[in-house]
């Protein structure tokens, strides 16, 4: 069983042999500028779905510039988006903007050359999933955003969170859903139910704080965990909570 004591950082400590490790798999960092005008523009006119602390109803613009809210206040979304992409192309002419995505990938993949292994063996165990399974590589994308959402295969991070933290997060949406999806959706949980259901799971990496409308349900994950045999037993509980609770 996971202990919720256990310091996130010494998943270092999870012993993996020859073959497990030639089946780590990879992350890709790079910078998605299609994907980054997509992200400004939800940060600056979309709502959060679940609550963020201290009761804000919006992202956190981040580096995004305040003044491009003004410039595309009452615009379609094309028209918003284009003002968007020809705002970010002039920043990324800026070799300061170019040297501080650089750097930010950089120490991003020094980071995570820390926790990798340790990682995707936790992570294994606490959803029961063979590390095979996985996906064989993932895209880091730089944003300016404090927004960071996930795709597929894929997930965007910025200088404002430890990038272990976001990628270990993110990777777990990816890989729970790829695997469970289907087994919720059976079992009578919709779209909207399972991504609270996804959110509120990441407690087990020992994670502090989670969205407003989650802080009870985490804890409850943590106790209905501690007292589950394995995991299907704890996600079947799991299900029925989510089926009972008025988000």
């Amino acid at each position: 069983m996971f202990d919720k004591n256990r310091n996130k950082m010494n998943i270092n400590n999870y012993e993996q042999n020859k073959e497990q490790r030639e089946q780590m798999p990879e992350i890709n960092f790079r910078f998605n500028k299609q994907r980054e005008i997509n992200n400004w523009y939800t940060t600056l006119t979309g709502t959060p779905k679940f609550g963020l602390s201290g009761g804000r109803t919006k992202w956190n613009l981040g580096d995004i510039p305040k003044d491009v809210s003004r410039e595309i206040a009452g615009l379609d979304e094309e028209s918003a988006k284009l003002i968007i992409k020809n705002r970010i192309e002039k920043e990324l002419e800026k070799p300061d903007v170019q040297n501080l995505i650089e750097e930010k990938i950089n120490k991003a993949k020094e980071r995570w050359g820390t926790v990798a292994k340790g990682y995707f063996s936790l992570l294994s165990q606490l959803i029961n999933v063979p590390v095979e399974k996985f996906e064989k590589q993932y895209f880091a994308e730089y944003t300016f955003s404090a927004r960071c959402p996930f795709g597929k295969d894929s997930f965007m991070f910025n200088r404002f969170r430890d990038f272990a933290d976001t990628a270990m997060h993110e990777i777990m949406h990816i890989e729970f859903l790829k695997e469970y999806r289907g087994y919720c959706k059976e079992r009578g949980l919709d779209d909207s139910q399972i991504d609270h259901l996804k959110e509120i799971l990441t407690v087990l990496l020992n994670e502090p704080a989670g969205y407003t409308k989650h802080v009870e349900l985490r804890e409850k994950a943590l106790e209905i965990h501690k007292n589950s045999k394995n995991f299907l037993e704890f996600l079947d509980k799991m299900i029925e909570l989510i089926k009972e609770t008025d988000f």
